[in-house]
């Protein structure tokens, strides 16, 4: 799914005709999905259900449950569900006063009477507990907003200008009369080998890194619900 919409994208370039909707559509769902694999997080609001097994922690174990996704916005239940020989026996849903969000951090911390302690002190090698939230953002961050328009915009003006500027590393410079002049910039060299996405995202990469998430899954998520 795109980040940015089509009318947004339309309105930056100042392009008032449908001559490039399609394009411009497939290279904003392009880009969307090479961020959010690059960040290594989904930013669209979206709900999960995520569900942490004791045998996911090693010893101490957490006071705080990591979810995979952040921010999040909503907690709409956690649960402690008790299992048996991979069957679910009891399920007892927590109040609000038992536990504690770091909305921006997603963290979930266990109170008892106010005090943290481990979430599976009182629970089964077995059991469960599972966690429903909402996490992402209602209004994409704007240094994520203006990377996208800006990498579409590129691809943009090539295909309107139908020269491709692909020239490779022996070209230092191109000029063509009153079409385009370029000089040759090494440093895209350097930045494209340093990871899989470099191709795509070039020096951008550097806006980018201050939203990448080193988060890994614990448990198991499910989007929307659905598994």
């Amino acid at each position: 799914m795109s980040l940015v919409t089509l009318a947004d994208m339309k309105t930056y370039l100042g392009e008032a005709t449908a001559t490039y909707d399609t394009f411009l559509q497939a290279q904003l769902d392009l880009y969307s999905s090479v961020v959010e694999n690059y960040c290594g997080r989904v930013f669209t609001s979206t709900a999960y259900t995520q569900t942490y097994y004791k045998s996911d922690f090693t010893e101490p174990l957490s006071k705080s449950l990591v979810l995979y996704h952040f921010p999040a916005t909503t907690i709409t239940s956690v649960k402690e569900i008790t299992s048996a020989e991979g069957v679910d026996t009891a399920t007892t849903t927590l109040e609000t006063y038992e536990f504690r969000t770091n909305s921006n951090l997603g963290t979930v911390l266990r109170l008892d009477t106010g005090i943290p302690f481990d979430w599976f002190a009182y629970l089964g090698f077995d059991d469960i507990v599972e966690v429903a939230y909402t996490a992402g953002y209602t209004t994409l961050p704007l240094e994520i907003d203006a990377v996208i328009k800006q990498l579409v915009a590129e691809k943009y003006e090539k295909e309107k200008s139908g020269i491709p500027l692909n020239l490779g590393p022996d070209v230092q410079s191109i000029a063509i009369p009153g079409v385009v002049n370029i000089a040759y910039d090494y440093s895209l060299q350097a930045n494209e080998r340093k990871n899989k996405f470099g191709m795509l995202i070039g020096n951008y990469a550097n806006v980018l890194d201050s939203f990448r998430s080193e988060r890994a899954l614990l448990g198991e998520v499910r989007e929307n619900y659905v598994v």
